[in-house]
């Protein structure tokens, strides 16, 4: 009995007609009753019908075909009404002349390593976004480059009166606002020692579109 309840796990065996017929303490304080409550009773006097008909269908399954499982439950905890995630192994009980005659099982409340695992999941998955914007900030910056140092040297050489010469500053200031927006994507990947900002997608779309149009422009005034 000492090295029943000292398993850091919930423990239970039932009968033939699905009558507990042992199960540790922890099991029975997460049910919420006392032992005595609970053995020679069904699992539908700790459980709603519906969860109860559940597991004994797959303790009939087990006793039927006498192969063990292992399966994850979630079962609802009757104290706290909380969903918990168990990880149960269960077995057919045999007698000395190898007959079946219950169910033996030990259960492991998984639900903070899922959690963790799910955290985890979520982190990698941050990961990679996080290296996705840094490439591609960093091919963007690239050709940023090229735009901002060829509307600069319009720039330079175009007369004030020069009509050529506002489409060239509007796209220059285009690209500008485009590369502090991409520092904000280096930042976002890990890929640049830059001052923590809000990233607004809308505002990189934006701009974005604002320079290729600013471009285009640019080229028709040029081929004129």
């Amino acid at each position: 009995n000492n090295i029943l309840e000292n398993i850091p796990s919930y423990v239970f065996a039932t009968d033939r007609q699905h009558r507990y017929i042992l199960l540790s303490d922890d099991l029975a304080r997460f049910y919420g009753k006392r032992k005595e409550e609970i053995l020679g009773k069904t699992h539908h006097s700790v459980f709603p019908e519906n969860v109860a008909d559940a597991i004994q269908a797959t303790n009939e399954q087990i006793m039927t075909s006498g192969i063990a499982q292992q399966l994850e439950e979630v079962v609802e905890s009757p104290v706290s009404g909380i969903p918990r995630i168990l990880s149960t192994n269960k077995s057919p009980l045999r007698d000395e002349k190898g007959q079946i005659y219950g169910i033996s099982g030990i259960a492991t409340d998984i639900t903070e390593h899922k959690r963790l695992e799910a955290q985890f999941r979520q982190a990698q998955k941050m990961d990679a976004v996080g290296r996705l914007a840094g490439g591609v900030a960093h091919d963007f910056n690239n050709l940023l480059t090229v735009i901002n140092g060829y509307s600069a040297m319009l720039i330079e050489r175009l007369a004030q009166e020069d009509p050529k010469r506002e489409m060239a500053v509007e796209t220059l200031k285009a690209g500008e606002r485009a590369s502090e927006l991409t520092k904000q994507l280096l930042s976002f990947g890990g890929s640049a020692c830059v001052g923590k900002e809000l990233v607004e997608l809308n505002e990189i779309v934006e701009s974005v579109a604002e320079l290729s149009r600013a471009a285009v422009g640019r080229r028709a005034e040029l081929v004129l």
